[in-house]
């Protein structure tokens, strides 16, 4: 699947949620128990048939990195954001005017997760997070690995610019296109979600957030973060 829209509206979290639907110990016919132990795992990010792809940065003591160095940050960074947006990403690293890639070094790790078999699921996921900003060498190997396939494996391509998208890779994936919520629907999630905030700032974030929830979320830290401090 890719997964096609603009920042802040939760591709990732579908993604995850879709996942930890087909493997769910317990299902019902319109989606997972989330209690059981499969689905513990997808809720913390643990699960073993996860596996995660996203830009990362390069330091002095490793210029060859992979995700996998940074699985850890970055399993929080989802926990504590549903509404994934790659600047905030940069900021949680504390990087925001570094470079960061799915670079050259990540080919083999693409290769090592395609051959791995299910450890304990029917299925493993691979979410690969912008794979607009993929090497051409790591973009090469995922185009291999989506043309041949193996059993039970499912890829979720997270895009915010589908545009630049190698289209070998396009071409192969079934696009689900995410439409952003307008003002309307993010003022009424913010009432919802923040009862103590005034109305009309809630109505102004709404207006000013262009769709992108992260935004609308980070405004409302800031505001709590200020009466907290006063």
């Amino acid at each position: 699947f890719l997964f096609s829209g603009t920042s802040g509206i939760g591709k990732i979290s579908m993604a995850v949620s879709f996942a930890q639907f087909v493997n769910c110990l317990n299902r019902t016919e319109n989606d997972s128990c989330g209690v059981c132990k499969s689905c513990q795992k997808f809720n913390n990010l643990q699960h073993p048939d996860l596996h995660f792809i996203f830009p990362v940065i390069k330091t002095a003591k490793n210029n060859k990195p992979i995700s996998l160095d940074f699985i850890e940050q970055w399993r929080d960074y989802l926990l504590k954001n549903t509404y994934e947006n790659f600047d905030e990403w940069l900021e949680y690293l504390g990087v925001e005017n570094q470079q960061a890639s799915i670079f050259t070094s990540e080919s083999q790790e693409i290769i090592r997760i395609v051959n791995l078999k299910p450890f304990e699921s029917q299925y493993k996921t691979l979410i690969i997070y912008l794979p607009e900003r993929m090497n051409i060498n790591a973009a090469n190997k995922l185009l291999k690995s989506i043309e041949e396939p193996p059993p039970n494996t499912l890829f979720f391509l997270i895009t915010e610019d589908e545009s630049n998208v190698l289209g070998t890779i396009k071409s192969r994936t079934q696009i689900v296109k995410f439409i952003p919520p307008n003002e309307t629907e993010i003022s009424l999630f913010l009432q919802h979600k923040y009862k103590d905030i005034d109305l009309q700032k809630i109505n102004e974030i709404a207006r000013i957030s262009d769709g992108d929830v992260s935004i609308a979320i980070r405004q409302i830290s800031k505001i709590n973060q200020n009466t907290s401090e006063s």
